[in-house]
């Protein structure tokens, strides 16, 4: 996954679950089906899919 090209993207979630709204995160890994996981700022782990990422830059 390191040398994956969306590796350490900083992103930010819309239109998840309310627990998630609107955190800023990293992607860590690619998950199954339509799932990426992104390592929030709060330190938690979700699994986001992937139409509910907003890239930073």
């Amino acid at each position: 996954m390191k040398n994956h090209p969306l590796f350490g993207k900083k992103v930010v979630v819309i239109g998840e679950r309310k627990t998630y709204r609107f955190q800023k995160g990293k992607i860590v890994a690619e998950g199954n089906n339509d799932y990426i996981i992104v390592k929030l700022e709060c330190g938690r782990r979700a699994w986001i899919k992937k139409w509910n990422i907003f890239f930073l830059n």
